[in-house]
């Protein structure tokens, strides 16, 4: 009876985090179904409705993080979270166009992917419990 008591307290105490429903998750779902589309005008608009859609999200996460870091005394881990996105963005963008050989489907359906990379980086600090937890570098 202990054993079935201690896997359900288990079960309930990690399932935020092996449960979790993240807008990540969801966007990766919907970027993967837009390749069954049926023609190539639909999987490039659906590729770029997810691009869209994950760049809101990455922009939500973003700003929530350096919010949270602004509070902080030592300012260096906001400008270092800054500096990682600015760069960041700029490799997106070059690796996405050596990805795509100059085929927009292909340059969106890259834009969409690393958004979505990211934004799962970025959900993952921005957990409640990471907020100020010990194993951060903040």
């Amino acid at each position: 009876m202990h054993r079935i008591t201690a896997i359900v307290m288990m079960a309930l105490f990690f399932s935020p985090v092996v449960f979790a429903n993240n807008e990540s998750d969801k966007l990766l779902d919907k970027h993967e179904k837009c390749g069954e589309l049926s023609s190539y005008s639909r999987i490039e608009g659906c590729f770029s409705q997810v691009y869209s859609e994950s760049d809101r999200y990455l922009n939500k996460e973003y700003n929530e993080l350096v919010g949270y870091l602004d509070k902080l005394k030592n300012k260096t881990h906001k400008k270092r979270l800054m500096s990682a996105q600015s760069a960041w963005i700029k490799f997106r963008d070059l690796d996405c166009g050596f990805y795509s050989d100059s085929q927009p489907i292909r340059f969106t359906k890259c834009l969409s992917e690393r958004t979505i990379q990211r934004l799962k980086e970025l959900e993952d600090f921005n957990v409640p419990y990471a907020m100020g937890c010990n194993g951060c570098p903040w």
